[in-house]
C-alpha cells in the first residue's frame, strides 16, 4: 500500500436552487476551464461469483434444483408424489454418462389410483406466470415391460394442476425429450411433477425447466430480471467466474472451464466451497456471451494451481498453464485453431476479444510469486496483448494490474476516500476487484451505500492509477445468505437492489471521460481525545518483546513490573503462541494477526516504550495502544506490508484504516529495536531507535466528498457530492469559468430519512435515486446537500443560457 493523506482533496458538488443564507461552512471550487486526469473507460464494472446461489438458483435461469441428482444428497429438492410412500430411489446402473452417475427411479404401484412420481420444488419455489411458456428438457427411459410413458405437469403451491399434463412415450434406452409447457396460473411457489402410470416405471437422468423469456431469449440463458439489473448498471467489464470459487477449498473443487462447455446435461459440475453443488450450466461460454450481451469487457480469473488447502507442485504446473492458454484460444482464437473452431461450433465464430485475465484469487507469498512468473512467461509469449492482473505485489515478473480488496466498516471507507491520492504513479495500475461495507450495514443499508460512494469519488479522482473497480458480492438468493451484504437480492419471483446497487448504477450511468481540477474546503472536524490500553503483536513473524513500560505525563508508572503471560503477569494473549522466554515475552506461531493486550481501557495520555527483536518470518512488529477491546484499537505497524513500510492503523469495530501515511522501513532479524509511542489527546508520535518516524493527529474524516468531470462523448458536465453527515450540509459552490452564463442540470439524489434504511421485497425502491427539480449552475451559488445522501448532477454543456441578473 502507498501513503494515504488527508489534505484538501479534489471534489465537486451537485448544485441546486439558489439559497439566500449565511456564508456556508464548506466551499467547492470547480475548474471547468482545465482538464485533469483521463478516466479509464472501464473504471466501474461488476464482479460475479457463484456464492449465495448467485448463479444456480439465481442469474442462471434454470428453474429446477439438483437437475442431475448430483447433490451430496442426490434427492435434494425432489419429493415423492402424491405421498411419502413409496420413498424415492436413486439408481446407478447404466447411467446417462460418467459425468452423472445417479438417476431418479420412478415407480407407481399396480393398484395406484393415479399416476405417481416425484416433484421438484426448485430453488425454494418455482415461479411461473400464466401464459408464459417454459421449456422442459428430460433424459429418461422406461422400465415398464410395454407402453412406457412419463407425464410432466406444473403443480401449484397447494398441489393442484397448474398446467395441462404433458405425456410422452418412452423407450427402454435413454431418450432426450423436449416439451414446451404453458402454465395456466401464476404461482411463486409452484413445483414440477414427473409421474408414471400405475404399474409402470421410468428413470430420469436429467430434468431441466427453463423460461422461454430468458435475457435476449438465449437458450440455457440468464434470468431476465436479474440480467436487466446488471444491464442497468452499464458495467464496463465483468470479472468472472468468482474469487474463492476459482480456487476451490480443494484443487478438485476448482472451476475448470473445459468441463463447463457443451451439452448442459453432460457437464459434470463440481462442489462449490460456498456449500452447494454447482452445475456449471453457467459456464465459460455463457460468461463470455453474457459479457457480449451487456456490452462489457470480459475479465477471466483462472486457477493458478493454488487452492485453499493445497498447491500444485511447480514441476506439475504445466497442465494448469496449458488450460489457461487454451481458454484464451477458445475466447479469441481464429476458427482454424482447435479451440477457436470449438467456439465456432457453439455458434460464435467471431472472437470474444478477451484482453484481461487474473492469475488466481487473493493468493500471496513466495508460492504465488513463483507461479505468477510461470503463467506470465507462457501467456505473454503466446498472447502479448493480454493484460495480467496479480493478486499480490509480486516481484518475479511485471504486473499490469494489482488487485486490491477492501471489506470494512463505513468509517474505513470515509477515512480512505483519499487513499489513492498519493499512490506512487510509477507502479502497477490498480484494480479494486472487491470492495464493500460489511459492518453496520444491515442487509445493505443507506449508510453502507454512502460510505462506498465517498470511496468511489476517490477512485474517479485517481483513475490514472485506479483503472478498474467492482463491488462485491453481486447477488444473494435470500434463502441462502452466506455472505452479507450483496448488491442485488432476490427470491424465485422477485428481485430488488440495495442502496449500494443504486450507487453503482449512479456512477455507472454518469461516467466522465476526463476529471476536472477542483478543491473542496470544509471545516476540519474536531479530533476527540482517545483512550485505551496497550498490546503487542506480530503478522507472519515471530518476535520477542521486553522492557515494556507505560508512563503518565507526570512520570507515574501506569504499568509496573515486567509484562508476562500467566497469573498476575498482566498480558492477555488473544491469538498466537505466547510464552515467557529467557529474553522476554515471545510470540512463536506462524500466521497473521497474533496479538495480546494489557493495561486499562480508561488510560488516556501516556508514553509506551519497549524493546523488540524479530526472531523470524516475513514482517516486523505490531505495537498497540488505545486498545478498547479486540476489535477497537490502534497500532503502529513496524515493518509491515511485506516488510517495506511503517504505518499507524486504526481498527473500529474490526475495520482497519490508515492514520496518516506510510514510511518506508525494513525490520532486520535478530536485532533489538527501541520503540517509543507517545499519545496526547488525538496526537500520536512514534520513535524508532530515537528517531521520530510518525507524528499524526487522529482526526475524524470530513463529511463531504466529491468528484467532477466531463463526459466528452455526450458533452456533459457530471458532478457528484456525497454527504455523510447526519444533518444537511450547505456548501458555497464556485464554477468561475461560467462567468455570466449558466447550465441547466438534471439532479438525482439518493437519500432516506435514516442511514439504516433498506430496500425489501415489499418495498424494493424505498432507497433509490430520485429526480429533483432541475438546477441552474452559476459561477457562484450556495446549495444544501441532504443528510446521508449521494447527489449527481448532469448538465449538457451545450445548454448554456445567460445568468439571471
Amino acid at each position: 500500500m502507498k501513503p494515504t493523506l488527508n489534505p484538501l482533496f479534489a471534489a465537486v458538488c451537485v448544485l441546486a436552487p439558489f439559497i439566500a443564507a449565511a456564508a456556508p461552512p464548506a466551499a467547492i471550487r470547480i475548474d471547468l476551464a482545465h482538464r485533469g486526469v483521463a478516466v479509464s473507460p472501464r473504471l466501474f464494472g461488476i464482479f460475479f461469483e457463484e456464492i449465495n446461489h448467485a448463479g444456480d438458483g439465481g442469474l442462471y435461469a434454470e428453474m429446477l434444483r439438483n437437475r442431475e441428482f448430483d447433490a451430496r444428497n442426490p434427492l435434494t429438492a425432489w419429493l415423492p408424489f402424491p405421498s411419502a410412500e413409496p420413498p424415492l430411489q436413486v439408481g446407478h446402473a447404466r447411467p446417462l454418462s460418467t459425468a452423472h452417475p445417479n438417476y431418479l427411479k420412478l415407480a407407481a404401484p399396480p393398484r395406484a389410483a393415479a399416476w405417481c412420481g416425484a416433484r421438484n420444488v426448485g430453488y425454494w419455489g418455482i415461479s411461473v406466470q400464466a401464459g408464459t411458456g417454459c421449456t422442459l428438457t428430460l433424459y429418461a427411459r422406461s422400465t415398464a415391460a410395454v407402453n412406457g410413458a412419463i407425464e410432466a405437469q406444473i403443480l401449484t403451491a397447494g398441489l393442484h394442476p397448474g398446467s395441462p399434463p404433458y405425456r410422452v412415450a418412452l423407450g427402454r434406452e435413454w431418450r432426450r425429450i423436449t416439451v414446451r409447457m404453458i402454465p395456466k396460473v401464476s404461482d411463486a411457489h409452484a413445483s414440477l411433477l414427473l409421474a408414471v402410470p400405475p404399474g409402470s416405471g421410468a428413470e430420469v437422468a436429467f430434468a431441466s425447466l427453463f423460461p422461454t423469456d430468458t435475457f435476449h431469449r438465449r437458450p440455457n440463458g440468464l434470468r431476465a430480471d436479474l440480467a436487466a439489473k446488471l444491464a442497468s448498471v452499464h458495467p464496463a467489464f465483468i470479472r468472472f467466474p468468482g474469487g474463492c470459487y476459482v480456487e476451490g477449498d480443494k484443487l478438485q473443487d476448482a472451476f475448470q472451464w473445459k468441463k463447463s462447455l457443451g451439452n448442459p446435461a453432460l457437464r459434470p459440475g463440481h462442489w462449490d466451497l460456498w456449500g452447494y453443488h454447482s452445475t456449471d450450466g453457467l459456464g465459460f461460454f455463457e460468461y463470455l456471451q453474457m459479457c457480449e450481451d451487456l456490452h462489457a469487457q470480459p475479465l477471466f480469473g483462472f486457477n493458478c494451481g493454488m487452492s485453499h488447502t493445497a498447491n500444485v507442485p511447480l514441476d506439475q504446473l504445466q497442465p494448469w498453464i496449458q488450460s489457461a492458454l487454451d481458454a484464451i484460444e477458445f475466447a479469441n482464437g481464429a476458427v482454424t485453431t482447435k479451440f477457436g473452431a470449438l467456439r465456432a461450433r457453439y455458434g460464435h465464430p467471431r472472437p470474444f476479444n478477451l484482453r484481461l485475465v487474473e492469475v488466481g484469487n487473493e493468493e500471496s507469498g513466495p508460492a504465488y510469486n513463483a507461479r505468477y512468473a510461470m503463467f506470465y512467461d507462457a501467456l505473454k509469449a503466446h498472447y502479448p496483448y493480454l493484460r495480467l492482473i496479480a493478486t499480490w505485489p509480486v516481484t518475479s515478473r511485471p504486473m499490469d494490474y494489482l488487485d486490491e480488496h477492501y471489506y470494512a466498516s463505513p468509517q474505513w471507507f470515509f477515512q480512505n476516500a483519499a487513499r489513492y491520492d498519493s499512490y506512487k504513479r510509477s507502479g502497477p495500475r490498480i484494480f479494486v476487484g472487491e470492495y464493500a461495507v460489511t459492518q453496520d450495514c444491515g442487509h445493505g443499508n443507506l449508510r453502507a451505500a454512502v460510505a462506498e460512494a465517498a470511496f468511489m469519488t476517490g477512485l474517479e479522482r485517481n483513475s490514472d492509477i485506479v483503472r478498474m473497480a467492482s463491488y462485491a458480492p453481486l447477488f444473494v438468493n435470500v434463502h441462502d445468505r452466506f455472505w452479507n451484504p450483496d448488491a442485488i437480492q432476490f427470491n424465485d419471483a422477485h428481485s430488488w437492489g440495495t442502496p449500494s446497487y443504486y450507487v453503482q448504477q449512479m456512477f455507472g450511468r454518469n461516467r466522465p471521460t476526463v476529471m476536472l481540477p477542483l478543491k473542496l474546503r470544509q471545516p476540519a472536524p474536531a479530533p476527540a481525545a482517545a483512550s485505551g490500553g496497550i498490546g503487542l503483536g506480530t503478522w507472519n513473524t515471530q518476535a520477542v518483546f521486553r522492557n515494556v513500560r507505560v508512563t503518565a505525563p507526570d512520570g507515574a508508572r501506569l504499568l509496573n513490573g515486567p509484562l508476562t503471560v500467566g497469573s498476575g503477569g498482566g498480558f492477555a494473549p488473544q491469538s498466537g503462541a505466547w510464552s515467557n522466554g529467557d529474553d522476554g515475552l515471545e510470540q512463536t506461531a506462524p500466521g497473521d494477526n497474533h496479538f495480546g493486550t494489557a493495561g486499562d481501557p480508561s488510560w488516556t495520555n501516556y508514553t509506551l516504550t519497549l524493546d523488540a527483536r524479530k526472531l523470524g518470518g516475513s514482517e516486523g512488529f505490531l505495537v498497540m495502544f488505545h486498545v478498547k477491546d479486540a476489535r477497537n484499537w490502534t497500532w503502529w505497524n513496524i515493518g509491515g506490508w511485506a516488510n517495506t513500510q511503517d504505518g499507524i492503523e486504526k481498527s473500529v469495530d474490526g475495520g482497519k484504516s490508515l492514520v496518516g501515511g506510510y514510511v518506508p522501513d525494513h525490520v532486520e532479524t535478530g536485532r533489538w529495536y527501541r520503540i517509543r509511542i507517545q499519545v496526547a489527546g488525538a496526537t500520536i508520535r512514534c520513535w524508532l531507535d530515537g528517531r521520530l518516524v510518525e507524528s499524526v493527529t487522529d482526526a475524524p474524516p470530513p463529511s463531504l466528498f466529491a468528484s467532477a468531470g466531463i463526459d466528452s462523448t455526450h458533452r456533459r458536465l457530471i458532478i457528484t457530492v456525497v454527504n455523510s453527515a447526519s444533518a444537511n450540509e450547505v456548501a458555497d459552490v464556485q464554477i468561475p469559468a461560467l462567468g455570466r452564463r449558466s447550465l441547466i442540470a438534471e439532479q438525482q439524489v439518493l437519500t432516506a430519512a435514516s442511514p439504516d434504511a433498506e430496500n425489501t421485497a415489499s418495498d424494493p425502491a424505498a432507497v433509490a435515486p430520485r429526480l429533483r427539480a432541475p438546477v441552474r449552475l452559476r459561477a457562484a451559488f450556495a446549495h444544501t446537500f441532504p443528510a446521508w445522501s449521494v447527489t449527481v448532477l448532469s448538465a449538457p454543456l451545450g445548454r448554456i443560457s445567460p445568468a439571471a441578473r
